[in-house]
């Protein structure tokens, strides 16, 4: 997953002002700071700086709790504010490399919140829409939206979708999207196609396996990353496959005695 706090590559022309840089250097601050009254001390103090500081306003978002769906009104309005700062001009000369412009990340982190707030709210078509366009925008795809769009498109039946994303991703090996194929391979072709697949996703990472077979119960926590192999790895393939693997018994019931 992409770091949190990664520089610039790329900025663009005039993109800021003093105020706006300064309420930016705060949220950063923000990350670094252990201390969440004073984390949220310094997030305020960057609103006051820049009341459209659209990463300012999704770690406040994100402090505040509640479910996922409730968050949809506020994301939607953070993410526009976000795309009009930006202008319209940019998402048209600058799609396939949007990642690379510093500028345009806080938009990219709100829209995925986004997406993510419309499927827990059960609007998993306007989800899927929201991952398209960011994949539209970076395809390279540092914020990994391949990885619920998968999810997404094998838990509407949409399979043909489904392979295409998998295929444009055929040399990538990790825990998403090799349980991806797994569910993709038994819903085409059957056991006897997804057996290999399934081999493979359970050595690269067989911690996934409990969660989808409905073993154990999902972890409310959602981590921050994660790397190959690990618990943290499992539970996020679990959080993307999940409700995939859900609507589709027959899988579960397979993957249980296979």
């Amino acid at each position: 997953m992409p770091p949190k706090k990664s520089r610039p590559t790329r900025t663009l022309k005039n993109a800021t002002n003093a105020a706006i840089a300064r309420a930016q250097d705060l949220v950063y601050q923000s990350l670094d700071t252990e201390d969440p009254e004073a984390a949220e001390a310094l997030l305020s103090q960057a609103l006051e700086l820049d009341p459209e500081c659209t990463e300012a306003q999704l770690i406040l978002l994100e402090g505040w709790g509640g479910p996922m769906a409730a968050r949809v009104p506020l994301l939607e309005a953070i993410t526009a504010q976000a795309a009009a700062r930006l202008g319209p001009t940019l998402f048209r000369t600058e799609a396939g490399h949007f990642w690379h412009i510093h500028e345009t990340r806080p938009y990219m982190r709100a829209s995925y919140q986004l997406a993510m707030a419309y499927t827990d709210a059960g609007n998993e078509a306007a989800a899927a829409k929201q991952y398209r366009e960011l994949l539209r925008l970076c395809p390279d795809d540092n914020l990994g939206a391949r990885y619920p769009l998968v999810g997404l498109y094998l838990a509407l039946g949409q399979l043909k979708e489904a392979s295409t994303l998998l295929d444009q991703h055929e040399h990538e090996l990790s825990g998403p999207m090799c349980w991806a194929r797994v569910l993709e391979r038994y819903l085409v072709g059957g056991a006897n196609a997804a057996m290999p697949m399934l081999q493979l996703a359970r050595a690269w990472n067989q911690r996934v396996e409990r969660f989808l077979a409905a073993r154990e119960p999902l972890p409310w926590d959602i981590p921050d990353s994660w790397t190959h192999g690990s618990e943290e790895e499992a539970i996020m393939v679990a959080r993307d496959l999940g409700e995939a693997y859900r609507r589709h018994p027959e899988a579960v019931v397979w993957l249980r005695s296979a």
